[in-house]
C-alpha cells in the first residue's frame, strides 16, 4: 500500500510539472468591503485602515454603516 501510495504522489507531482505556470493576474477584481461607522472624522478606524491598504495596493470599497443600510 505504501508503494503505491509513493507511485501516485510522485505521479501527480510529474503532472504538475508539465503544466504551465499560472501567473497572477487582474481576471477576478477582487476587492475588500470595508464597513465603517461614518466618515474618516467619525471612524478613526476608517483613517488608519485606509493608508495601509493604499500603500500594500489592496482595491477596497468603502460602505457608510450609518447612511446605508446593511
Amino acid at each position: 500500500m505504501k508503494k503505491r501510495l509513493i507511485y501516485l504522489s510522485q505521479w501527480q507531482c510529474g503532472w504538475q510539472l508539465l503544466l504551465p505556470p499560472v501567473l497572477a493576474d487582474n481576471a477576478v477584481n477582487l476587492r475588500v468591503l470595508v464597513i465603517s461607522t461614518g466618515d474618516e472624522t467619525q471612524d478613526l478606524n476608517l483613517s488608519y485602515i485606509k493608508p495601509v491598504l493604499d500603500e500594500i495596493g489592496v482595491h477596497y470599497e468603502v460602505l457608510d454603516a450609518s447612511t446605508r443600510d446593511l
